[in-house]
């Protein structure tokens, strides 16, 4: 997140991206990594079921644009592939990152604090 972040203040980078979206996965595919990693460990239920809402319409959206990407139909076999890939692929970062919003045990807790 942080390079995409960073590379935001060069002149036209910052351009292209409102005006053409180019570089916008740069940011959505993070941004939807983190917010199912929250809506699978997160802590307070209301903003995981609101985090899930967002993940899941941006799983759904990144896997609509195979076609406009890639140029593939999802009809085909080639762009149905395509898409379980995409797909599967941005469920296993939502899954890793929801292992640094997991709570810490009781026992955990009291064995990190007195390290």
């Amino acid at each position: 997140m942080l390079f995409a972040v960073f590379t935001l203040p060069l002149p036209s980078v910052l351009v292209a991206l409102v005006t053409t979206g180019i570089g916008g996965g740069a940011i959505g595919v993070p941004v939807a990594g983190i917010a199912g990693g929250y809506a699978l460990a997160g802590l307070r239920l209301w903003l995981r079921v609101i985090t899930g809402v967002f993940a899941v319409l941006m799983l759904a959206g990144l896997i609509a644009t195979v076609p406009i990407v890639a140029g593939k139909s999802l009809a085909t076999s080639d762009g149905a592939w395509l898409a379980a890939l995409v797909g599967s692929l941005m469920i296993v970062l939502m899954l890793a990152s929801a292992i640094p919003f997991r709570a810490l045990s009781s026992g955990h807790r009291s064995a990190t604090l007195s390290a």
